[in-house]
Formats: structure tokens, C-alpha cells, sequence
């Protein structure tokens, strides 16, 4: 029987952290052993991880401490150290439902990330559910690859590619994902949806500053670009995986314009490409694009939005 090593990076986590375990523990025997990693915690989490420990013996849980902030860091500090050929990333305000890791490792044959659905829980108690894209270059690049909890991870894929990066500020699965991709890691979408993903509006590790992120986010995403381009997708593909790429760009422009323009003239605007009907791209969008080009398009919609403010 396969077993599961699961790690959980904690950072003020003390009203969520015993309902984080409660639904690791539910998993059952297939759980080999659970690495608690403080991040400086502040509040009691330290003392919530001792008290759910000695009162659940029948589930190895080690606690440790991280000095280096940073989810990223925190989930890099037992990897060396993992003996089951899977690992199960959750973060600590996140819940496994049950049959979760049952479920991925009935599955797990010829892949190296599962990757499958996840609810997301709002502040206000709303929820959606993530469906992953089944293109897995045009999952990477738009970030719906499943996510960092939802999904399950070769350990010996994760050591090739020593880890997670510590020196990025955001935008860490993007980036492991994609170096997973380059060392020719095997992805495999499951059907389902096994995981509540839920949002809290400050305290999260990975929280930082808008711009960064977005600039953040598009490094990655050129990056990306560049690799899949080097493999020659089909030309099909390769537009989804430009009109991602374009998204990120939109997401970029309030913060750095002169960059997010500057990328498009390079990367888009040569191919005579043209944003597709979307969530983000409206009709009004597309037209303005159409007129004006990408920096125009921007320029309209600002426009118009100071307009409806001021009306």
C-alpha cells in the first residue's frame, strides 16, 4: 500500500488548524505521518498543534519550526526527509474531504501530479468550485492546474526540482509547476472535487503587495511562453495558451503599463492576435482592441469606468 506524507505550513493558524488535522486524520491509515512547520506564528498555534497531537496519538504529527518566512520555505523543510513516494501539500485553513488521498492514489499510475477540482469558500461563506482545464500547457499558463492542496505530488519529481523556490515574493505553484513541467513530470486530471480551499481576508503567508504579485505572476508566465513555444504546440493550442498569457497581461496593466505593453508588442501583437469573449474580455473589450490596440483598449475601459463613478 502506498502511503502519503502531508505537509502543512502554519502561520497564525490557531482557529483553523484542529479542523485541518481533524480532515487529515479522516484520510486514514494510507497517511504515514504529517509535518506541522510554524512559521513565527503569533497567536496560540504552537499550542493548538500540541493540544490536537496529544490528544490524537494514532496520527504521527511532527511539529516543527521554519525561521525563514514563507509558505514556500516551510514546505521545503521536511522534503528531504520523505520517505513515501507521495506528498499531500495543505494549507492550514484548507480541509481534505473524506477519501481524498484514497481516491488520487487509486489513480496514481503513470503520473507524477494528480491534479482535480476544488471548492473555494469566500470570507462571506459563498462557495465555488475550480474546474482544472485538461490542456495541461494551457492549465499552467491561466493557473487552473487544480492547486497546491487539491492536488497530490511525486515526492521524487519534487526533490528533482529541489522544491519549491523560496525566492519568489508569489506565484510559487506557478513556477514549481512549470519547472515540473520542464523536467518532463507526468500531470493527470482526475475527476472530482475533494478539497475546500477556504479564503481568509489577511494573515495567509502568501499574501504581499499587488504590483509585485502581477509582476510576479507574468515573469513566470513568460517564462512559461518561451517553454512552450521551444515544443511547438499545435497552432490550436497555442492561441489558448497566448489568450492566458493575455490575461495575465490585463492583470499587469494598472499596475505597470509600459511592461505589460511592452511584453505585448513583443509576444502578441507580431502573431495579429486578438483577445477571444470571456470573463475578462467583454464584447465592449474586444471592439476597443480591435480600434485601438492593446494600451487603447486599457485606456477605454479606464475611461469608462471613471465615467460610471462620476455619473
Amino acid at each position: 500500500m502506498q502511503k502519503v506524507t502531508v505537509i502543512i505550513p502554519c502561520y497564525d493558524v490557531e482557529a483553523y488548524i484542529g479542523e485541518c488535522l481533524d480532515s487529515v486524520l479522516a484520510q486514514g491509515p494510507l497517511v504515514e505521518v504529517v509535518y506541522c512547520v510554524d512559521n513565527g506564528s503569533k497567536d496560540g498555534t504552537v499550542q493548538a498543534i500540541e493540544h490536537w497531537r496529544a490528544a490524537h496519538p494514532e496520527l504521527r504529527v511532527e511539529l516543527e519550526h521554519e525561521p525563514v518566512k514563507g509558505a514556500s520555505a516551510a514546505r521545503n523543510r521536511p522534503l528531504a526527509r520523505v520517505a513515501t513516494p507521495w506528498i499531500q501539500f495543505l494549507d492550514a485553513d484548507d480541509l481534505l474531504l473524506p477519501g481524498k488521498i484514497t481516491h488520487q492514489l487509486e489513480q496514481c499510475a503513470g503520473a507524477d501530479v494528480l491534479y482535480e477540482s476544488a471548492t473555494y469558500e469566500r470570507v462571506d461563506g459563498t462557495r465555488f468550485v475550480k474546474v482544472p482545464d485538461d490542456e495541461i500547457e494551457v492549465g499552467l499558463m491561466a493557473g487552473n492546474l487544480g492547486n497546491t492542496c487539491a492536488n497530490l505530488w511525486s515526492t521524487a519529481k519534487l526533490n528533482e526540482v529541489e522544491g519549491w523556490d523560496q525566492g519568489l515574493p508569489s506565484s510559487q505553484e506557478y513556477d514549481l509547476m512549470l519547472r515540473l513541467y520542464e523536467a518532463e513530470a507526468r500531470f493527470k486530471k482526475l475527476d472530482g472535487d475533494r478539497t475546500v480551499v477556504r479564503e481568509r481576508s489577511s494573515g495567509q503567508i502568501s499574501q504581499g503587495a499587488a504590483a509585485r504579485r502581477w509582476r510576479t505572476l507574468v515573469d513566470v508566465q513568460l517564462r512559461m511562453l518561451r517553454t512552450f513555444k521551444k515544443r511547438a504546440p499545435h497552432p490550436d493550442r497555442y492561441k489558448r495558451i497566448q489568450q492566458a498569457f493575455f490575461g495575465g497581461l490585463r492583470m499587469l496593466y494598472p499596475h505597470d503599463p509600459e511592461q505589460a505593453v511592452a511584453l505585448w508588442e513583443r509576444y502578441l501583437k507580431p502573431s495579429g492576435f486578438e483577445p477571444r469573449l470571456s470573463d475578462l474580455n467583454t464584447n465592449g473589450y474586444i471592439w476597443a482592441y480591435r480600434l485601438l490596440g492593446f494600451p487603447g483598449a486599457e485606456r477605454m475601459k479606464k475611461l469608462m469606468g471613471k465615467a460610471r463613478k462620476e455619473a
